[in-house]
C-alpha cells in the first residue's frame, strides 16, 4: 500500500515535497486524483498502473518522462504532484483551472506546454526547470512581471501571450540560446531596453500591448519576424536599421511619424504592415524589394503622385487606401501576381482610368473615394465600377 510513502513525505510549506520518498505511481494518482477522466481508471473506479494510462510514456526505469493530455484532461489538476523526472508536458487546451507555480514544473522538464487554459498567478522565471527549452503559457489569466534577466540559460522558446503580464520588459541579459519569443496581447508598456545584440533571436511578437519605444539598432542580424503592431510606439522610422534577413515586418497601429523610405526596406522582407500610422510626404514605390508579396500602408498621411510600374513580380498585395494621394494613376503595369489593390480614399483625378490586362487574377481592386470618371479595360471596353468589386 502506498500510505507509508504518503506520510513520510514532507507536505512542510517551507520545502518542496521530497518526491524520493513517494512511487511514481503514488505521484500520477494524487495528480489526477480529482479528475474523472476513465484514462486512468478501470471499470470498478480503480487506479490502472501508470504503464497502462494513455498518453503518457514511460523510460526503461518506469519513471514517467512524458505526458500529454492536450485537450484531453479536463479541469482538476494538482499540477504539484507531477513526477520530477517528466521531460516533456503537454497539457494545453484542458480547461485547467489552478494557480501556476514554477516551481512545481519537474526538475528535469525540457519542453512545457499548457496553452489554452485558466491558469492564474505569476510566473516567477528564476523558479522554472534550470534545463528548460520550450516554455509555452499562452492564453491564460497570468499576472504580474516577466523577469527575462533569469530564463533558463537553454530556454529556445519562450511563448506567453495573451495573458494580463505587465511592467516594463528588458532584453539586456537574454539567454544566448533564445530563438523565439512571443509576448504579444499583454499589459506591457515603456521602452524596451535592449543594450546589446541577441546573435540567435529570430522571431519576436510584442505586439498588441503598450509599448512606447523600440531601439532597432540591437536587433540581430539573423531576425526574421519582427510583430510589433497595436503599440504606441512614435518618432522616426530609419529602415535602414532593420536587418536585411527581416521577412516578415509588422509595425500597425502605432504612432509612428514622418517619411518613410520603403526603398531602404530589407532585401528579403516579404510581408510590410505599416498601416495606422502618421507617416506622411511621398512614397517611392519604385525600388522595393523583389521578394516582397504584401505591403500594407493604408490610414497614414502619404500625398504626392505614385508610379506603380515598377512593383516586384511576387507582390499580390498593395493598399494604399485612405491616404492623400494625388494626380492620376495608372495600374495596367501592375504585375501578373497582384490579387489585392486598393486606392480607395485618395485624391486620385483623371477623366479615364486604364485598367490592367491581368484583370482575371485580381481578387479585389478598389478605387472608390477618387475623381475617376471612366475605368477602360485594355480592349476599351467601359467597365462599370461595380464590376471591380470582387471580394
Amino acid at each position: 500500500m502506498m500510505f507509508p510513502c504518503i506520510l513520510c513525505a514532507d507536505f512542510s510549506p517551507l520545502g518542496r515535497i521530497d518526491y524520493s520518498l513517494m512511487t511514481q505511481q503514488a505521484l500520477m494518482e494524487l495528480l489526477v486524483a480529482d479528475s474523472e477522466s476513465s484514462y486512468f481508471r478501470d471499470s470498478d473506479g480503480n487506479f490502472k498502473d501508470i504503464e497502462d494510462w494513455e498518453f503518457v510514456k514511460l523510460n526503461e526505469n518506469k519513471e514517467v518522462v512524458g505526458i500529454d493530455w492536450s485537450s484531453s484532461v479536463h479541469h482538476f489538476l494538482e499540477l504539484r504532484w507531477l513526477p520530477s523526472t517528466v521531460r516533456r508536458l503537454g497539457l494545453d487546451s484542458c480547461k485547467l483551472h489552478c494557480v501556476f507555480e514554477a516551481y512545481d514544473m519537474p526538475s528535469d522538464a525540457e519542453k512545457i506546454n499548457i496553452d489554452y487554459n485558466m491558469l492564474t498567478g505569476r510566473v516567477k522565471t528564476l523558479d522554472l526547470p534550470k534545463g528548460l527549452v520550450w516554455l509555452s503559457l499562452s492564453r491564460n489569466q497570468l499576472t504580474g512581471t516577466i523577469d527575462l534577466s533569469v530564463l533558463p540559460l537553454k530556454l529556445i522558446i519562450l511563448h506567453l501571450r495573451e495573458n494580463k503580464f505587465n511592467g516594463t520588459l528588458c532584453f539586456t541579459h537574454l539567454p544566448e540560446s533564445i530563438e523565439e519569443i512571443d509576448l504579444s496581447s499583454n499589459f506591457f508598456d515603456g521602452k524596451i531596453n535592449i543594450v546589446k545584440s541577441h546573435a540567435n533571436l529570430k522571431k519576436l511578437w510584442l505586439k498588441r500591448n503598450k509599448l512606447v519605444g523600440f531601439h532597432w539598432s540591437f536587433i540581430p542580424h539573423f531576425s526574421e519576424k519582427i510583430y510589433l503592431g497595436t503599440n504606441k510606439l512614435y518618432g522616426s522610422l530609419d529602415l535602414r536599421q532593420i536587418p536585411q534577413s527581416v521577412v516578415h515586418l509588422y509595425l500597425q497601429h502605432n504612432e509612428y511619424s514622418g517619411s518613410l523610405h520603403v526603398s531602404d526596406l530589407p532585401a528579403e522582407l516579404e510581408y510590410f504592415q505599416a498601416f495606422c500610422n502618421n507617416f506622411s510626404g511621398s512614397l517611392d514605390l519604385c525600388h522595393l524589394p523583389t521578394a516582397l508579396r504584401v505591403l500594407m500602408l493604408s490610414y497614414n498621411g502619404f500625398s504626392g503622385s505614385i508610379n506603380l510600374r515598377n512593383l516586384p513580380e511576387s507582390l499580390t498585395g498593395l493598399h494604399l487606401d485612405n491616404n492623400s494621394f494625388s494626380g492620376a494613376i495608372d495600374i495596367r503595369f501592375l504585375p501578373a501576381s497582384m490579387e489585392n489593390f486598393s486606392v480607395e480614399n485618395n485624391k486620385f483625378r483623371q477623366e479615364v482610368l486604364n485598367l490592367p490586362r491581368i484583370m482575371g487574377s485580381i481578387i479585389y481592386l478598389d478605387i472608390r473615394g477618387n475623381d475617376i470618371r471612366r475605368c477602360v479595360d485594355f480592349k476599351g471596353n467601359e467597365i462599370h465600377s461595380y464590376k471591380l468589386f470582387m471580394d
